[in-house]
């Protein structure tokens, strides 16, 4: 796989490879051999998705995402928490599943900007699913 990404693509100066994706596994160890410092960043199209899923009826999903992507994972944690437990039956399988999804990729969850990263501008080859 190294050898294919390198004859197609000019990795002598990519600073830093931001692998996006779903959270999945496979996606997370893609790059692993690639040999380049690596972030992952948790596509926003499946946080928001996943998010409204669970807690669009009961929360301001928009204050959620933004705190989330800007301030984080530990400052929406709490609120998360709480509305569970007042949550039952489905409803509250469905942000319990989705409470685990977001944690388990909690360290993807921050905006790139916000993460302090030595690159100040990031440019993309674009999405794929």
């Amino acid at each position: 796989m190294r050898d294919t990404i390198y004859h197609y693509y000019a990795f002598d100066n990519i600073k830093l490879l931001v692998a996006g994706g779903d959270g999945a596994t496979w996606v997370r160890k893609s790059f692993e051999y690639v040999g380049l410092p690596k972030v992952d960043l948790l596509d926003r199209y499946h946080v928001i998705r996943d998010i409204e899923w669970a807690w669009g009826k009961d929360m301001d999903i928009g204050s959620l995402l933004y705190e989330l992507f800007t301030k984080g994972w530990h400052v929406v944690r709490g609120r998360l928490l709480a509305n569970i437990a007042r949550s039952k039956g489905e409803c509250k399988k469905k942000k319990l599943r989705t409470y685990k999804y977001l944690f388990n990729n909690r360290d993807g969850l921050l905006d790139l900007e916000q993460r302090g990263l030595p690159i100040k501008h990031f440019c993309t080859l674009g999405a794929a699913e």
